[in-house]
């Protein structure tokens, strides 16, 4: 026991890995296996489903880091030391040990494959997406008069739940009084829009809503929005199912022909 003290106060924290060097050594290659194992199996279902490229790189990364500390720890602890206190152990109190840590690296080699499948999920499976402007992509909507363009971000306005949803509209443009089946909040991101309650426009009266300004109206709630001369972007929140009634049918494009 003398000896074994002496050792452990030369070597600090490695002195009891040293006590485990050839179950260390089991464990590794097992965790190794594991790692290697999940990350070609992240790898093939990120490809398989389309994953993206940074959600791959980052959970390879940390996988890389979880294998390149394991390597490590070993070489640190791979010592004549080791070999030393191996010989003094019992053999129980090895085989013990050996069974802790081969559990010890097997669940954290587990964690960091799981963290691969968790990471997928989150970012495809949950809907979770990141866009850059440049990303938006605006098009004709037939609900709108015409010169109104709109970007889907989220969600699905025909069936249950939130959606959101960006509109672009041009200089003197104006959406004739209507109302929405559900809730919705607008959002002025750029420009001004001017809102009015009511089922008559009424441009003289209402309220200009600069870049910042927001809206919100409760389901069923007549109003008229419109723009001056600047083209104006603004971003609406709502719960579908979801549909633009115009007050006056005859306003509504889509009877048109």
């Amino acid at each position: 026991m003398q000896q074994l003290e002496t050792i452990r106060s030369k070597q600090g924290m490695c002195a009891a890995p040293h006590g485990n060097a050839v179950a260390w050594k089991d464990a590794l290659g097992l965790a190794l296996v594991v790692a290697t194992a999940g990350s070609l199996a992240f790898l093939a279902i990120g490809h398989q489903l389309h994953a993206s490229s940074r959600v791959q790189q980052r959970r390879a990364e940390e996988i890389a880091s979880l294998l390149a500390t394991l390597r490590k720890d070993e070489a640190n602890c791979t010592t004549p030391a080791a070999d030393t206190v191996q010989a003094e152990m019992q053999p129980d109190q090895q085989a013990v040990q050996g069974g802790t840590m081969r559990k010890m690296l097997v669940a954290a080699a587990m964690m960091a494959v799981a963290g691969t499948g968790f990471a997928h999920d989150a970012s495809e499976a949950d809907g979770a997406k990141e866009l850059a402007p440049a990303e938006i992509v605006f098009r004709d909507d037939p609900a709108f008069p015409k010169g109104a363009q709109t970007a889907l971000l989220h969600g699905d306005p025909t069936k249950p739940g939130l959606f959101i949803l960006r509109l672009k509209f041009p200089p003197n443009y104006l959406v004739p009084p209507h109302t929405h089946p559900g809730f919705e909040t607008v959002t002025v991101l750029s420009g001004s829009m001017g809102s009015g309650m009511g089922k008559k426009a009424d441009l003289t009266k209402g309220k200009m809503l600069d870049a910042g300004g927001m809206l919100a109206l409760p389901a069923n709630h007549a109003h008229y929005v419109w723009t001056t001369d600047k083209e104006t972007i603004i971003q609406v929140a709502a719960v579908g199912p979801f549909d633009l009634i115009y007050i006056n049918p005859e306003d509504d494009p889509r009877t048109k022909k």
